[in-house]
């Protein structure tokens, strides 16, 4: 660059290579500096505006809320100085693409839910992180985020709209697309502002788009809280960064649910994930909703509350909490609250789970029962403020679903299997696809028995028997892989495409599955 003055009249740097990027702001420079042999982000405000302190104050703000933070899903800044064109910050240079680039060079990566999943997780890390520290980024959008080239990780960049105590006064801005409506009429802002912007970030990921009537085209499990993230008015929205994690947690622990017994017959590799799924689904969701304030819940300790358990449950007994109840707002004492929301709970299950298409093997059914259940738990659930009783209801409801779905699902498991017995194949089989429903056709009957009979499995004696199943169907799959391995680069590839969708189960179970029969081996 001809006239350029970087490094003039300063002690901070003196670069060895300056490159303008095309990212500059309507106020702001940008460029990509050597220093050392190492590349770094430089950004300074504009020529015209540098006689303007409030412009200058304002940089100077993003840099000094941005050198307190240390995260590493957040662009690290650096340094600040000074030359004869005025202020500048240098912040860590990310190798990588915005957002937006991003999914316009790889528009199939986040149709993977691992991605999605890792994409959601650390957004939402380095944005608690900030609330955590008070500060309010007010400025989320594709273009603020970046993905690395080197593992796909996020980076949150631009602070220049940032709100904190120290600095209420110099918060200016906002991206009108993506910023919540208090934002836009300089209402009341709080993290609940960063949350919407959150939902918008959401909302383009699944849809390339800003219009909220496309929330549609999203995955069904996410709609429901995109949706809540997107609420006009804030307190309709998730109230906290930590409210958002549990219920994404309670997400994914709850589709688990909704693997069948049939389609486990695919997934069954890893040896007893049935008696996982019936026996410790309720222990797991009490091992990994922690509350950072407090100290881990152990079912062993703490019993699923029922009529005659739910008042020693309540630390403070006759004290009352507000629900929204039809048709007025009414106080009830503990031991009503969890009564009458199980009861509601219940009415509402047996509603959803009515056997209608039960007799048919039906994904689109299953997955739009499951949809109804979390929204029912979504209504029940937002307008209790008190975390400790949130979360005792999480199992009253939990336990409540299991034992009013698990009819369905073996009827979906059973309708699963007779829907794989009569697969009609060629005698000559060409297609890895034909290989797999081959299999299933094959050992359709071994397991129809098991499954009429066994609704959960809750004893050794029936994990014996599936144990025993488990082993025929190796025998199965090994004989069938042994007939068309030629349609296979390897065992492996025949494997993983048999559970595709299911790594994320597999890798989750595989210890438990293994320390379950050393227990079984060890008590034969």
């Amino acid at each position: 660059m001809e006239n350029s003055s970087f490094g003039e009249n300063t002690d901070f740097f003196i670069p060895t290579d300056i490159v303008p990027l095309d990212t500059n702001g309507a106020t702001s420079d940008s460029y990509k500096v050597r220093i050392n042999g190492k590349w770094h982000f430089l950004k300074r405000p504009k020529q015209k505006y540098t006689n303007y302190p409030q412009y200058n104050a304002a940089f100077e703000k993003e840099f000094d809320l941005g050198y307190t933070l240390d995260h590493p899903n957040i662009v690290r800044y650096i340094s600040k100085g000074k030359d004869k064109d005025g202020f500048y910050f240098l912040t860590e240079f990310v190798d990588g693409l915005t957002l937006k680039d991003f999914i316009l060079n790889n528009p199939n990566y986040f149709k993977k839910k691992e991605h999605i999943q890792k994409f959601i997780e650390q957004l939402l890390s380095a944005l608690s992180y900030l609330h955590k520290k008070q500060i309010l980024h007010l400025d989320l959008k594709p273009e603020n985020i970046l993905i690395t080239n080197i593992g796909n990780d996020v980076k949150i960049i631009d602070l220049g709209f940032a709100y904190s105590d120290c600095y209420q006064f110099l918060t200016i801005g906002k991206t009108n697309l993506y910023a919540a409506l208090e934002q836009i009429n300089h209402g009341k802002i709080d993290q609940r502002t960063d949350i919407y912007g959150f939902g918008m970030v959401l909302l383009y990921v699944f849809t390339q788009s800003t219009d909220k009537q496309l929330l549609n085209k999203a995955p069904l499990s996410y709609q429901s809280i995109v949706k809540k993230c997107l609420s006009v008015n804030s307190i309709d929205r998730f109230q906290d960064i930590h409210s958002i994690e549990i219920t994404l947690k309670a997400y994914l622990l709850r589709k688990k649910q909704y693997i069948t017994l049939g389609i486990i017959v695919l997934v069954i590799t890893v040896g007893g994930v049935i008696f996982y799924l019936s026996q410790n689904k309720q222990s797991e969701i009490v091992d990994t909703i922690v509350d950072n304030d407090s100290t881990l819940l152990h079912q062993e300790q703490n019993p699923l509350p029922t009529e005659s358990t739910v008042s020693e449950l309540s630390k403070n007994k006759g004290e009352t909490y507000k629900i929204i109840s039809e048709p007025d707002i009414i106080e009830l004492t503990k031991d009503s609250f969890y009564l009458v929301l199980k009861e509601k709970s219940k009415t509402e299950l047996l509603k959803i789970y009515e056997m209608t298409t039960a007799d048919v093997y039906s994904v689109e059914d299953q997955q739009n029962k499951f949809s109804q259940t979390q929204k029912l738990y979504s209504e029940l659930t937002d307008p209790i403020e008190d975390r400790e009783m949130k979360n005792t209801f999480m199992y009253i409801f939990w336990d409540e679903q299991e034992k009013i779905a698990t009819p369905y699902f073996q009827k979906q498991a059973l309708a699963y299997l007779d829907k794989a017995k009569k697969y009609n194949l060629p005698d000559s089989i060409t297609q890895r696809e034909q290989v797999y429903q081959l299999l299933d056709k094959q050992t359709a009957d071994l397991f129809i028995p098991f499954v009429q009979k066994n609704q959960i499995i809750t004893s050794n004696t029936q994990y014996r028997e599936l144990y025993q199943l488990y082993q025929q169907y190796l025998k199965e799959k090994k004989s069938v892989y042994k007939a068309y391995k030629h349609l296979f680069v390897s065992l492996n590839d025949f494997e993983k495409g048999l559970i595709e969708d299911y790594t994320f189960q597999i890798k989750h179970n595989q210890n438990w599955a293994d320390a379950r029969m050393e227990h079984f081996e060890s008590n034969r």
